[in-house]
């Protein structure tokens, strides 16, 4: 009952903190930047994270929510 709502609640506060992290982190990408690098030029998440100053777990979220794959990634 109660302890099952205050685990959901908390998950659900958590995943909110998370998305805020990944909004302001990843402000200030261009998402046609993101692309170029990933999708065009091979580059690695990581490679694209440190180019952007930012954690490699934040882009990769980012690229998910906008599609980007690198294509030589196997899913």
């Amino acid at each position: 009952g109660n302890q099952k709502l205050a685990t959901q609640m908390a998950a659900k506060k958590k995943r909110d903190e998370m998305q805020k992290k990944v909004e302001n982190a990843t402000r200030n990408l261009d998402e046609n930047e993101v692309f170029d690098m990933i999708a065009k030029q091979g580059m690695t998440y990581k490679e694209v994270a440190d180019h952007f100053g930012i954690d490699k777990k934040m882009l990769h979220r980012y690229c998910e929510e906008h599609n980007i794959y690198n294509p030589s990634y196997r899913r």
